[in-house]
């Protein structure tokens, strides 16, 4: 068994990895790989896939997030707050998974923008886990066809889960532009309807509602993008297709 030094390398093993016979073997063959990366990158890629393509899925990955963080130093004004804190911190860990698919399929970041990713994985999360799955898998011997096939599989989910409110993505993306993470905001907010549905709602009728809104969520994401960082996780900084 090789050290990993990339992204690349990883896929690789992770295509090997699901070649073996039973996911308790899988999940301890990615923990042993894990251990053989040379760099913050694929390390942090592998225990995306094994949390979210082996083990217990989005879930577990927001679940870990939580369990991670001293609440004491996160300010929780109310319940609303620590509810709207979790689901920032599952769109979070849903734009990574989005990131694992990009990897994935090289393509498809050209194709759709990410936060339509994470949306799809949200909402149909083990029709796209298993598409994932089968991408990976079709690199291991390569299967253009394969590869293909399952990309096909995964546009469906996402195309399925594209938004009523669609059409005026633009307007939200507009009306965060001055923000310091703009990007990030918007990809966040987009990602579940949780977050969407109130603030169209606020951007519609309540400028300063919504002007509150994006404060608030902005603390969130500042909170857990600092833990993050202190964890060593690599930020993720390719440019994505905006499609809206």
């Amino acid at each position: 068994m090789s050290y990993i030094r990339n992204k690349q390398e990883a896929l690789d093993a992770l295509a090997e990895t699901l070649a073996l016979p039973d996911r308790r073997t899988q999940i301890i063959d990615v923990n042993v790989k894990i251990i053989l990366c040379l760099h913050p990158e694929p390390r942090y890629f592998l225990g995306d896939c094994l949390a979210g393509l082996i083990g217990g899925g989005l879930d577990e990955m927001t679940r870990n997030t939580l369990d991670s963080i001293e609440r004491d130093v996160v300010v929780i004004v109310n319940e609303e707050d620590d509810k709207l804190f979790e689901s920032a911190a599952r769109a979070m860990d849903a734009l990574h998974i989005a990131s694992v698919a990009c990897d994935v399929f090289p393509s498809l970041s050209s194709e759709v923008d990410r936060w339509q990713i994470a949306r799809a994985i949200i909402l149909n999360e083990a029709g796209v886990r298993e598409s994932l799955l089968e991408g990976v898998r079709a690199r291991s011997p390569e299967d253009p066809v394969k590869l293909a096939a399952a990309l096909k599989k995964l546009h469906v989910w996402i195309d399925q889960s594209k938004p009523a409110w669609m059409s005026r993505a633009g307007m939200v993306r507009a009306s965060l532009a001055d923000q310091p993470l703009a990007d990030l905001l918007f990809q966040v907010i987009a990602t579940d309807d949780v977050h969407a549905g109130p603030y169209l709602e606020y951007i519609e009728n309540d400028l300063d509602r919504a002007g509150r809104f994006v404060q608030n969520f902005a603390d969130m994401l500042q909170t857990l993008r600092r833990l993050e960082g202190e964890s060593g996780r690599p930020t993720d900084s390719r440019s994505f297709r905006r499609v809206a």
